[in-house]
């Protein structure tokens, strides 16, 4: 019939749409990976860059400033190791729920009078989810 046929096509349609979307996930949480690697990378650098500002400083060929400034790249390069961390976690979180894993993780936090109504009324997503 042309319901059935037409209800298999919107069923296609959204599988490739959950297709794509677990694809560009799994782009977002690699590439945020490897943001929190470089950041990590340019702390690192500037750690020793506070580090050697420090020592000219102390040596008398450095003014404050500049190591004042060395201390704000440092922090900067901080915040930016936390905000990628934040994107990496978001990313994998985007992706567990594309993919179930938050259901299978959390579902045991759906109450169980919730899991038995949605089993009276066959809607097997909520009831199949382990008890409380």
């Amino acid at each position: 019939s042309l319901a059935v046929e037409s209800a298999r096509s919107r069923l296609r349609a959204t599988r490739q749409a959950v297709r794509s979307q677990v694809a560009a996930a799994y782009v977002t949480a690699d590439t945020a990976r490897r943001r929190v690697e470089l950041a990590e990378k340019t702390v690192v650098v500037a750690t020793k860059q506070v580090e050697a500002q420090k020592a000219r400083y102390e040596q008398g060929s450095a003014i404050l400033l500049e190591v004042q400034q060395a201390e704000d790249s440092l922090r900067s390069a901080q915040l930016t190791v936390q905000r990628a961390r934040v994107d990496e976690v978001k990313a994998l979180i985007s992706l567990e729920h594309l993919t179930g894993g938050l259901l299978q993780r959390y579902g045991n936090l759906v109450p169980k009078k919730v899991r038995e109504a949605a089993a009276r009324k066959k809607i097997r997503a909520v009831a199949q989810i382990g008890p409380l």
